[in-house]
């Protein structure tokens, strides 16, 4: 009689995961389709109209962090949004000023559909999960890819070159690797965490070679396109990041504390985080891929601004490895459509005015919440494999 109730528990079990995982595969199969629909409306550049036009100003000798006629700004508002990259993207950026802006978001849009698809799919090829499926689905519903195309974002091609860097370090070249994490990190420095942690970890020579691979790719716009362009890309920072550190899509620590109200608060958090990370990683013997992981989170948390976005260069290690609880409930929170965190963020606090900060540093920074779970879950994960080794 037990054993038949202990089968019939078993039974009863294993149809409401069955279901839950329909269910799941339902909710993110209507997301796709949602965003493949959302993602090709509208008239607009978005950023990517930002990116042409400061390549096109480089070619022509201009400022490339001025505004333009196409430089992205929110509609009926005076707020532009400039490239805000490096001089290292200019390389990148000017060849698209031989093209139509307006054709090229629509290449580039299916384009990258075409490449997230791909990679998706031949990761999971390559390393067989339990659920496959439902682990695609999801990479395949998270509005960080699709907001990040739609807008003509480098996101999805600096996912692809993280994941380079997976592909070089499993076929043992490490020197490869570190090239490209170089150059990733000149085209967005707060990425330099990642090489200082590898360097930390262990990893010296590794680090030490995407170190001097970034100063060379930082380097390599000056004979090109002149000195000036480094003074006026420092002269747009300064008066453009602070009131970019509290918006909602902002998944770092330091935001949480700017939404409390104490930007004090946020750089302590940041602080916290960094000292965290370095005594983890300090003598623990982890493999350049744990760390990389661990780094590329640990680098969007503490910077002062780094959109949700920047997630995605955690695919290559969250499609390969086994989950947790943590890793789970991030990436469930990951896949929460934008608009409804902005409701949350922007909407929610005028209707409790006195809460309104509380609401923001909490459940309206949903992504920067996150993204901490999420590094400490993979943290947990790969100390506990280096353990086992």
């Amino acid at each position: 009689m037990n054993g038949r109730l202990l089968i019939a528990s078993l039974d009863q079990r294993f149809q409401v995961e069955q279901l839950t995982r329909i269910a799941l595969a339902v909710v993110l199969g209507t997301l796709v389709l949602f965003y493949f629909w959302f993602g090709q409306q509208g008239a607009r550049l978005y950023d990517f109209g930002s990116f042409w036009a400061s390549g096109k100003a480089a070619l022509e000798g201009l400022n490339p962090y001025a505004v333009y006629p196409e430089t992205f700004n929110l509609p009926g508002t005076d707020t532009y949004h400039p490239n805000l990259n490096p001089p290292f993207s200019l390389l990148l950026f000017a060849p698209l000023a031989w093209v139509d802006p307006w054709a090229m978001i629509k290449v580039q849009w299916w384009l990258g559909l075409a490449a997230y698809a791909g990679f998706v799919g031949f990761t999971l090829y390559r390393h067989p999960r339990p659920n496959a499926m439902l682990l695609g689905a999801w990479a395949l519903a998270l509005p960080a890819f699709w907001d990040g195309i739609r807008m003509g974002q480098v996101y999805l091609p600096m996912m692809i070159a993280a994941a380079a860097v997976w592909h070089l370090v499993e076929r043992d070249r490490s020197l490869a690797a570190a090239i490209v994490i170089g150059c990733l990190a000149a085209l967005k420095p707060n990425l330099l965490v990642w090489p200082v942690l590898l360097f930390i970890a262990g990893h010296r020579r590794m680090g030490v070679a995407a170190g001097l691979a970034f100063v060379a790719a930082s380097l390599l716009p000056l004979p090109v396109f002149g000195a000036g362009v480094y003074v006026q890309w420092f002269e747009m920072l300064s008066g453009d990041l602070g009131g970019r550190s509290g918006y909602f899509a902002n998944a770092t620590v330091m935001a949480i504390g700017v939404r409390a109200g104490s930007h004090l608060l946020g750089l302590a958090l940041a602080g916290m985080v960094l000292a965290w990370a370095i005594r983890r990683l300090w003598g623990a013997r982890l493999s350049v891929t744990e760390t990389s992981a661990i780094a590329i989170g640990v680098a969007v948390l503490v910077s002062p601004v780094a959109w949700m976005h920047y997630l995605l260069l955690l695919l290559p290690a969250l499609l390969r490895m086994r989950w947790n609880k943590g890793v789970a409930i991030a990436a469930a929170v990951m896949a929460v459509p934008m608009p409804a965190l902005f409701w949350v963020f922007k909407i929610l606090p005028l209707h409790f005015p006195a809460l309104a900060e509380a609401i923001r540093a909490t459940i309206g920074s949903a992504y920067s919440w996150a993204a901490l779970l999420l590094v400490i879950s993979i943290t947990r994960l790969c100390l506990d494999a280096a353990r086992d080794r």
